[in-house]
């Protein structure tokens, strides 16, 4: 109510001015700036920047098991609506050799190696907003992947390496830190080929994401 009588009042005085010829307006306005979502601003944003790395976890393969490894990802991204968007994936991942069907030595020699891979995906993913502090992703992605491994046993090595097929998949929390610039926590996994005994990789990553 008082609003509205604040408002018929400053009609009121400005129509007596006007009517005695006075060309001098004296006015007080309040202009309230509606409260907007983060969340809902940066879901917004036409292209972003994603950097991230985090642990590699890789699965045991024709009998070989891995220590904890690292990875680092970049994409860049175009940003569809309602919440959709597609981009290009790239990064390094590598991990080094545990054992070898449990053992670390053959014949008293040490039994070593590491594998390293560089994926290149393009991804499809699905950003929702949790809360006014907290956005829900998920995404899907295929291309190709470039693989080495080295295999050592004492003075003795040998690498392989070769490109194939690959398909991930991730989820996470984006926690807005500004118009522009958000935190994400996630999960991601990382697969080549069809077969049981292919590369498989997950991935516990933090990073940051810039929209512009």
């Amino acid at each position: 109510m008082k609003p509205t009588l604040a408002l018929c009042s400053s009609l009121l005085a400005f129509a007596s001015f006007a009517q005695a010829g006075t060309s001098y307006v004296s006015s007080n306005s309040s202009a309230v700036t509606p409260t907007i979502s983060k969340s809902s601003e940066l879901i917004g944003e036409r292209f972003y920047i994603d950097l991230n790395g985090g642990a590699l976890f890789l699965e045991d393969a024709s009998d070989v098991s891995f220590e904890t490894g690292w990875g680092i990802n970049a994409a860049f991204g175009v940003n569809l609506g309602h919440g959709l968007s597609v981009e290009l994936d790239g990064g390094y991942y590598t991990a080094d050799v545990d054992a070898f069907d449990g053992d670390t030595q053959f014949f008293g020699e040490d039994f070593g190696g590491d594998v390293e891979f560089v994926p290149i995906l393009a991804n499809l993913k699905y950003t929702h907003p949790v809360t006014q502090y907290f956005n829900f992703y998920v995404g899907v992605g295929a291309g190709a992947v470039y693989s080495q491994s080295t295999a050592s046993l004492g003075s003795f090595s040998e690498s392989d390496d070769e490109w194939d097929f690959a398909f991930q998949g991730m989820a996470g929390l984006s926690i807005p830190l500004s118009e522009v610039l958000s935190l994400d926590v996630g999960y991601r996994f990382i697969g080549t080929g069809f077969n049981s005994d292919e590369l498989r990789a997950h991935q516990v990553e933090a990073g940051i994401n810039f929209k512009f």
